[in-house]
């Protein structure tokens, strides 16, 4: 039977292909797109080749070969395709694709054409070469990744979309074409691209075309849409070869139906047959030219216009109206009204017409037009042609008029070799940086930077220019928001620079890469955004979700617990505070960039446990406490994450700790206190204020521990001079200020004499406050004296004070909190730390260090206790206790006088 619209696909599209969404796939380019009838690779061709060009280029082992060629046997195809990536540089990557999906010979291909007349609703492809465009020119492509910002571009008639890529105008196609595993992961997480797919098939019945059952792009596209759309997903009709009856069926369950045919050759006739329900639904007007506007049919003008699939059939219809009206204020008032009725994506056709006519309105039209275009990123739909010379020429001359900072567009298009070949595009490129030059325009320099990479030598005359030692003159900020045109230009391309390097993984290690961006941070100046570190956090926070992502029900093809571990460390290894958040900026905007994918909740687990909470205790206590301060403002994602605070207080202490619900509670508790005069209407913010107060909180103090006080009160041996005790104590006050500054400290504090402490000393909880304090200065000297890192001593003590705040406000199973929770103070002289809170501080800082694995931390903490008096080594007793005997002694310590060790 001959392939032709079942009466079910009728029906769904009610005879009218116009209401129809097309979505193509690379079987539709894989025979007679090229002289001789050829066509291009298909999934499986093209990975045979990226193998046997890994082979050739001698760059892959042979273990390694025979792996892909297995993998491609069992049409593992994204895992070969992710191998070649990584195993080839980016520009040698986007040569082989070129190479294989954009050959000169490209020609004109019948299936193609008919598809393009037919005026479906809308066209997607998933592949990146330029078929279609090869038919047409006056397509407008709305192109992976750009589109995902024009939403509103599928919601327009006609519209025509690479939502993978496209071989052309793709930026960086090794980093951007959604070809490999990770890049489909990508693709799929981001929520615009859900918010694409539901708009899409929601509204229109859709048909494919060029897919197999095992084509990744097809099986993916089934899966996004059940996942976006469950049981109310339409049922999607495919044109696809037989795959036989009971494969039909185990698909139509799924809400595919397919329309089968047994070769490609079919496809033509059912396409022309689907043209000419097209055409019965929506026949061609007729039009014929006229000497008077008053006599010329604008619609069927503007429809026939918009049938032509050929930029010198549109322009020869126009040209032919234009030629009959004798004024040249008529051609104008023409041109005026039919713009008027054209689209905002349309416009710009009719540029070449308004360049000819030249006048002074003619002008201003052009410019808004051309910022229009600007903005909407449709400039692709004039391509260069013959006919369009006088409209580049324009735009050159004009483009300070219609461009802003940060837009490359008008650039792109101006450089596109197609105007001239590449001889061409270098001279395009040489008068643009003249003009920019010479009109002080150095801003401007980072957007041509941006799109001219395929130009030989001119990023790097761009280069030359930014970084020669005379481009930034004046005196240098450091601040962001003074930073000039010139020092803007510098960051930019140096931050375009390095972007692409973090993109395409040309960096031995992830703590190489992670330590230059905190390098070029710091060379921006303290108050600067670390855009360097941000830009790797989110490429390796990425990497490592990949590469932990494993379930009982799934897993990615990239799981490699050892290369996930390295980035935790790479992360660990930032020094700086600023560089430290910019990790959890990245982080928190990781589920925001990646909602809608299917693993999203368990790889946030992952990511959480996995990263967040040993680089929480690997971190900086300032950052710590940075981040503390601002989770206490609303957070504008709405997400809350568990961090390494959580981890200790629920899963080492068997505690929770709420204030929000506890506050709720009180609240509840007492609603008719709080009530205004407006009914049923409630006012809560007396009660928070007060509430706040009992928030645990942490702050960094230079002040003068209160046991270091202590300790030389009571040693002064002036006993001829008799002074009441606030004198001693004041003068025990300065006398420590001085010693912390600069003088000796081993005749009250000695590692030799093992008499460190820490609470009173290097911090302290306050359970009045809810407070806990870290003693910076104390801290310093502390670990020059210990000889361990400062850093990490500052940490253990984070932990050892933190415990001590969870012994007191965390609430055990039965809801109940220490009550009575107090711990020595160092203000009276016969102060001594209490046995039982040490211990359970000790024991339970000992066992999160154990958790996190990291020797400097336990190096610290080891040397620290070695150097404590003995109350801070009686955990050891309780050692070999399992967290929940300690929970069950934590528990008990809190209603009876307790005793170490407890059993």
């Amino acid at each position: 039977m001959a392939l032709h619209p079942t009466r079910q696909f009728r029906r769904a599209i009610e005879d009218d292909p116009t209401k129809c969404i097309l979505w193509v796939g690379a079987g539709l380019s894989a025979a007679g797109v090229r002289q001789g009838g050829k066509g291009l690779p298909d999934w499986n061709a093209l990975m045979q080749r990226m193998i046997d060009d890994l082979r050739d280029s001698e760059s892959c082992e042979a273990s390694a070969l025979q792996s892909l060629e297995a993998a491609l046997k069992q049409e593992k195809y994204l895992e070969v395709a992710q191998a070649y990536r990584e195993r080839t540089r980016p520009d040698q990557f986007a040569a082989f694709i070129k190479g294989e999906l954009d050959p000169a010979d490209i020609g004109e291909s019948k299936v193609h054409q008919a598809i393009l007349k037919i005026n479906f609703r809308g066209i997607i492809t998933t592949n990146f070469d330029r078929v279609f465009e090869r038919q047409s020119d006056l397509l407008a492509p709305l192109v992976y990744p750009q589109c995902l910002d024009d939403v509103d571009g599928f919601r327009r008639d006609r519209f025509f979309a690479k939502i993978h890529g496209c071989v052309r105008i793709t930026p960086n196609l090794a980093e951007n074409l959604i070809l490999t595993d990770d890049s489909f992961r990508s693709l799929r997480s981001n929520p615009q691209y859900q918010t694409i797919l539901r708009s899409c098939i929601v509204m229109h019945p859709m048909l494919t075309a060029g897919f197999s059952l095992n084509d990744p792009d097809f099986l993916g596209l089934v899966s996004d849409l059940r996942e976006s759309l469950g049981n109310s997903m339409p049922t999607i009709y495919s044109l696809m070869r037989d795959p036989g009856t009971k494969a039909r069926e185990d698909w139509l369950a799924k809400g595919i139906q397919i329309i089968p045919y047994s070769n490609h050759s079919e496809l033509v006739g059912f396409f022309q047959e689907m043209l000419a329900l097209s055409e019965k639904r929506h026949p061609a007007p007729t039009v014929e030219a006229a000497s008077k506007l008053s006599e010329i049919d604008f619609g069927a003008l503007v429809e026939n216009w918009r049938r032509a699939q050929k930029l010198e059939d549109a322009t020869t219809l126009l040209d032919e109206q234009l030629e009959r009206l004798p004024a040249p204020s008529q051609k104008e008032d023409f041109l005026f009204r039919f713009l008027a009725l054209a689209a905002d994506n349309e416009e710009i056709r009719i540029a070449p017409h308004l360049v000819s006519l030249g006048t002074e309105a003619a002008d201003s039209a052009l410019t808004r037009i051309f910022k229009r275009a600007e903005e909407a990123k449709s400039l692709t739909g004039l391509k260069p042609n013959p006919q369009v010379i006088a409209v580049q020429k324009w735009a050159k001359a004009h483009w300070q008029d219609f461009t802003r900072d940060g837009s490359t567009t008008t650039f792109g298009w101006l450089l596109n070799d197609e105007w001239d070949g590449k001889s061409g595009a270098r001279r395009e490129f040489d008068d643009l940086l003249c003009s920019i030059r010479s009109g002080g325009e150095s801003r401007r320099l980072t957007d041509l930077y941006a799109v001219c990479g395929h130009i030989a030598g001119a990023e790097e005359a761009i280069e030359r220019i930014v970084f020669s030692p005379g481009f930034v003159t004046g005196v240098k900020q450091d601040r962001p928001w003074l930073l000039t045109p010139e020092q803007r230009a510098q960051k930019e391309i140096q931050l375009e620079k390095f972007r692409r390097r973090v993109r395409s993984k040309s960096f031995r290690t992830a703590k190489e890469i992670v330590k230059e961006a905190e390098q070029l941070d710091l060379a921006l100046g303290a108050e600067a955004y670390p855009d360097f570190t941000v830009c790797v956090a989110e490429r390796l926070i990425e990497d490592f979700a990949h590469y932990s992502h494993l379930t009982l029900h799934g897993s990615s093809s990239l799981y490699d617990p050892d290369k996930a571990a390295e980035i935790v460390d790479a992360f660990a290894s930032l020094k700086t505070m600023k560089c430290q958040r910019a990790v959890f900026w990245a982080f928190h905007r990781w589920p925001e960039r990646h909602r809608g994918i299917m693993s999203l909740s368990d790889d946030l687990e992952v990511l959480e446990s996995g990263l967040l909470k040993p680089l929480w205790w690997r971190f900086s206590s300032e950052m710590r406490m940075d981040y503390l301060g601002s989770r206490k403002r609303p957070d504008p994602h709405g997400i809350s994450f568990e961090i390494g605070q959580e981890f200790l207080l629920k899963d080492l202490m068997g505690l929770t700790y709420d204030i929000d619900a506890e506050f709720r509670k009180a609240f509840n508790g007492s609603l008719a206190t709080y009530r205004t005069d407006e009914e049923d209407k409630y006012e809560p913010r007396p009660l928070q204020e007060l509430w706040r107060d009992r928030d645990l909180n942490y702050s960094m103090s230079d002040d003068v521990p209160p046991e270091l006080i202590r300790r030389i009160a009571v040693t002064r041996a002036e006993w001829n001079n008799s002074q009441p005790g606030k004198v001693r104590w004041d003068e025990a006050r300065r006398k420590a200020e001085n010693i912390l500054g600069d003088g000796e400290l081993t005749q009250w504090i000695s590692n030799e004499r093992k008499d460190f402490g820490i609470d009173n000393l290097l911090g302290a909880y306050f359970p009045s406050k809810m407070q806990v304090v870290l003693y910076r200065r104390m801290i310093v000297r502390a670990a020059k004296q210990l000889k361990i890192d400062e850093d990490a001593l500052s940490t253990v003590v984070f932990i050892h004070e933190t415990v001590h705040a969870f012994s007191h406000v965390g609430r055990d199973h039965d809801g109940l909190h220490w009550q009575s929770y107090a711990l020595p103070l160092a203000d009276v002289p016969d102060s001594t730390p209490s046995v039982a809170h040490e211990a359970l501080a000790q024991f339970y800082t000992f066992k999160l260090l154990e958790n996190l694995k990291d020797d400097r931390l336990m190096k610290a903490f080891l040397a620290l206790e070695k150097s404590c008096s003995d109350v801070y080594r009686a955990w050891r007793a309780t050692e070999h206790y399992s967290l929940e005997q300690m929970r069950e002694v934590l528990v008990k310590c809190r209603t009876t006088t307790a005793k170490w060790p407890p059993l």
